[in-house]
């Protein structure tokens, strides 16, 4: 084949193989769709991926976040106190400083580092006589329980500032205790002071004896009364199991008189009680 016939021959192989180039560019391109679709389809995963584990470690950290979630939930303790009572009679009497005392047991749940709630029982006893003021006037008390200004014929009697009234206490109520410290400051602290208003059923039951020779008088019988309360609690939490702490509050009951005395002159009918509490926190789950 001479030369001109083999250009001739190229001049028209030329048209065919264009297709054929555009061809394979047009594989090629796809080629490189395909792998550009396939590493947006892998950027894709990963940010699902990414954004899962933002949402895991988002729900971690507000359960981390949550007030003693991995701390003491429930609780329990005991508590000890010098109670004050004032009604007709007080602690602080006529003649003479009469002080009582009281133990109880309190079992509660904290909800927050701010709220927790708690039920508690309380048994105790305290000393009271006629204030100065009824002591020193003509004042007499007869075996019947009733006020007179006189010696009654016929009936023991005896004069206000010769009488006592000992008195047996029962509480059992509820309380609601608010933190303050986490309320003024975010940063942790040993440290709790708590207000703690509550509800309870307290029973008295008083007897009046001559404080002569302490022998009883008359015996009144069991009173029931609905008290309202407000305490405040100062706390350290020694450890993570253990705390310690002092109260005090006052209660105030409904009813008849705590002293078993005619309420004549006084409406009076408060028990202000100052102690000490132990509490113990029980670890979740047990562990």
């Amino acid at each position: 084949m001479n030369k001109t016939t083999k250009v001739i021959a190229l001049a028209m192989l030329l048209p065919l193989m264009s297709p054929i180039n555009t061809s394979a560019r047009d594989i090629s391109s796809s080629a490189h769709d395909i792998s550009s679709s396939a590493r947006d389809i892998s950027s894709s995963a990963r940010d699902i991926s990414s954004s899962a584990h933002d949402i895991s470690s988002s729900a971690h950290d507000i359960v981390s976040s949550t007030p003693d979630a991995d701390k003491s939930t429930w609780y329990a303790g005991v508590q000890g106190g010098i109670p004050l009572a004032m009604s007709t009679a007080s602690n602080f009497g006529g003649d003479k400083t009469r002080l009582g005392w009281s133990v109880g047991v309190f079992f509660g749940r904290h909800f927050s580092n701010i709220i927790s709630a708690e039920i508690h029982a309380s048994w105790g006893k305290t000393g009271m006589s006629p204030r100065e003021c009824c002591a020193i006037r003509d004042n007499w008390i007869g075996l019947d329980g009733c006020h007179y200004f006189a010696p009654v014929l016929d009936m023991d009697c005896l004069h206000y500032d010769a009488i006592m009234s000992k008195v047996t206490l029962q509480d059992y109520g509820m309380n609601v205790n608010v933190s303050l410290l986490p309320v003024i400051s975010s940063k942790p602290s040993r440290w709790n002071v708590m207000l703690s208003p509550g509800i309870s059923a307290c029973g008295t039951k008083a007897s009046i004896r001559a404080t002569a020779d302490d022998s009883e008088f008359f015996s009144c019988s069991s009173e029931w009364h609905l008290g309202l309360s407000c305490r405040l609690h100062v706390g350290y939490e020694v450890s993570p199991l253990i705390s310690v702490g002092a109260y005090t509050g006052i209660t105030y009951v409904t009813g008849e008189g705590i002293d078993g005395l005619p309420r004549y002159y006084h409406s009076a009918n408060t028990i202000w009680e100052s102690g000490l509490r132990l509490t113990y926190n029980f670890k979740k789950g047990g562990r």
